[in-house]
């Protein structure tokens, strides 16, 4: 997708008789909050203590809400003082009970006309269970994604047939849901015996999205010293790392819940 003035999410209505929302993000591909200086807008609300002025406030302790009684689906969406590439939402509901179903994205260049809604798929967080939620785009190259798996990444072009991605476009693909400013680093060791210090080793380090167990990087660690970084890494989401000795002699060692820090 490009840069466009208006961007908005369109969803349907859960369990709930309407639709609360602590707080709403329109964020770029490195993961900025792009939802600053412009100005927020809702199909409708509920008034008294649940307005749209809530939306945006970066505040979760104030809260939006539908107004009962309206047809779904409904959409909250941003202005913006200049044209922006969105990628990613943040999408916090009140509570499951409350909370958003089938959000999709849309954008517009005059508010008037909008594009064709498009699908977004939760990266953290979860909205049936009434959390903190990031939402991305499905990655497109020259077609739409139709499947992802471990191995490849497949997609059709448009028009052509059915396509194995190269390596590299996968890294990107991935780069898109889970790239960022952050930093993930640390050092490959076999522990010595007792009283001998822990000696550095070549591992094969791979880097998992925490709640999806998703691939995100792949590094050898460097044979003398036993260090390795993922660079280019989302801050507002966990990862796990798992060491695999290079020789095989070791049982493969996880370090989960990892936040990526920026780099000084």
């Amino acid at each position: 997708m490009a840069a466009h003035l208006h961007w908005r999410i369109v969803f349907d209505k859960g369990r709930g008789s309407a639709v609360d929302l602590r707080e709403v993000g329109f964020f770029d591909a490195q993961g900025q909050d792009l939802s600053v200086g412009g100005a927020g807008s809702a199909s409708s609300e509920y008034g008294g203590s649940y307005l749209k002025a809530y939306l945006f406030d970066k505040n979760v302790n104030t809260i939006y809400a539908t107004a009962e009684g309206v047809a779904y689906p409904q959409w909250v969406g941003y202005s913006f003082l200049g044209p922006v590439d969105v990628r990613k939402v943040r999408v916090y509901p009140e509570s499951s009970l409350y909370a958003p179903t089938n959000v999709r994205l849309q954008f517009s260049d005059d508010g008037v006309v909008w594009s064709t809604p498009q699908s977004l798929i939760e990266v953290s967080g979860g909205l049936a269970q009434g959390l903190d939620t990031m939402l991305a785009l499905p990655i497109e190259f020259d077609g739409p994604l139709l499947a992802i798996g471990m191995q490849s990444w497949m997609v059709r072009s448009i028009p052509g047939a059915l396509l194995t991605v190269a390596t590299w476009r996968q890294q990107l693909a991935v780069d898109l849901q889970f790239g960022g400013p952050g930093r993930i680093w640390g050092t490959t060791k076999i522990k010595g015996a007792a009283g001998t210090p822990d000696a550095p080793a070549k591992s094969r380090v791979v880097l998992l999205h925490e709640r999806s167990k998703m691939p995100v990087r792949e590094v050898w660690s460097d044979p003398i010293t036993g260090a390795f970084v993922f660079e280019g890494i989302d801050t507002t989401q966990q990862f796990l790392t798992l060491a695999e000795d290079a020789a095989g002699n070791f049982r493969p060692v996880a370090a989960s819940r990892l936040a990526p820090e920026v780099a000084p």
